[in-house]
């Protein structure tokens, strides 16, 4: 994968205009490399409790990423947010 793939998985958005060649190769990239993303995500110089990539929305949850400021609440209302992450947003000034 390049650079900007790897960019476009972690996002937690979902980009007007893709990196990848089609819709089925973002797939494919996904359901090849997801496990492996959301574990970088963990790593605390990357992890940002709150939020999930957008392909974690589209691909894992059927639905499009709600706004990046939405998630933490989103997540909740899905039963979603670990208790690390509520932890962490807490400590932010983030009330959930």
């Amino acid at each position: 994968m390049t650079p900007d793939q790897w960019r476009e998985m972690l996002a937690p958005t979902v980009p007007r205009v893709s990196s990848f060649p089609s819709e089925g190769a973002k797939r494919d990239a996904w359901e090849r490399l997801h496990v492996r993303i959301m574990a970088l995500l963990e790593d605390p110089l990357l992890w940002r409790p709150g939020r999930r990539p957008g392909c974690w929305w589209l691909y894992d949850r059927h639905r499009d990423p709600p706004p990046p400021y939405r998630q933490a609440l989103v997540l909740d209302r899905m039963g979603e947010l670990t208790n690390t992450e509520r932890r962490a947003l807490r400590r932010r000034g983030e009330v959930i």
